[in-house]
């Protein structure tokens, strides 16, 4: 059985008397690993945690490990970078990544092929399961049901179960309770934007990417409250696109411009 990656649509694994011994695609990000996964003070925990749960699939307590925190705290980085870790140590696992809305969307589509049996089965092949976004289930009830029985077939056979979401368990909303006390006896792991030093973490960005940056800008952005790894990332393709279309180096007025633009909203000196 294979997941579309144009359509994210379910085909029949059944066509075939080989079902188990088809490979599944990970559908997982290989430009997102622990080597270029930036550390600073709000992070080290986190990397740490997994880390240990990449190396240790078959005897880890942190099962499910639920991820969250904000916009721009690295949780989709990490997600993927522990199933690349995964990927590289066990080559052999079943590691599937896949956001909540694709999920939903393969059960919608098994359910009026009349093949939801299928979209069961296919799942609990997983050996590791990355769910992107789990918030998204929210009031979704049919996928929630179908969800929870999928979870605890996994989590009774001992297979890892990781979640992302930008709310706590505590803090979603039209979720089951039956799932949501699954979350809730997780391990929760909480990202968080830099805090103690932001510019360490900028010039730690900068120097693995090789990117150069006049130390002005570099304070600039780390002092503005609104800063976070996307909206760094944003930033640094405008100084990419202002190098070699135009031939400018960024400057801190430049800087300040492209700023204002990607937050919508004038930022103070």
């Amino acid at each position: 059985m294979t997941i579309s990656k144009k359509t994210d649509k379910i085909k029949n694994p059944f066509a075939s008397a080989k079902f188990k011994k088809t490979k599944i695609k990970s559908h997982l990000n290989k430009n997102y690993h622990f080597d270029n996964f930036i550390e600073c003070d709000s992070n080290q925990f986190a990397r740490k945690t997994g880390l240990f749960v990449a190396a240790n699939i078959h005897e880890n307590p942190f099962n499910p490990l639920f991820i969250f925190g904000g916009v721009g705290t690295g949780k989709t980085h990490l997600a993927y970078s522990i199933g690349n870790e995964i990927k590289k140590r066990f080559l052999k696992k079943n590691v599937l990544y896949v956001s909540a809305d694709t999920f939903t969307q393969q059960y919608i589509n098994s359910v009026k092929k009349n093949i939801r049996d299928e979209f069961i089965r296919f799942y609990k092949l997983i050996d590791v399961l990355i769910i992107e976004d789990v918030q998204f289930l929210s009031g979704k009830s049919g996928t929630q049901d179908v969800f929870f029985h999928i979870y605890n077939y996994l989590y009774q056979n001992r297979k890892q179960i990781i979640f992302t979401s930008d709310k706590a368990p505590v803090d979603m909303e039209d979720i089951d309770q039956r799932l949501l006390s699954r979350f809730k006896c997780g391990f929760l792991l909480e990202l968080t934007q830099p805090i103690k030093n932001t510019h360490q973490f900028l010039t730690n960005y900068l120097t693995y990417h090789n990117i150069k940056m006049s130390e002005e800008i570099i304070e600039y952005l780390a002092q503005n409250e609104e800063f976070n790894l996307r909206v760094l990332k944003g930033f640094l393709l405008y100084a990419k696109a202002e190098y070699l279309f135009n031939g400018n180096e960024i400057t801190l007025e430049l800087a300040k411009k492209n700023f204002e633009k990607l937050m919508g909203k004038p930022k103070t000196n």
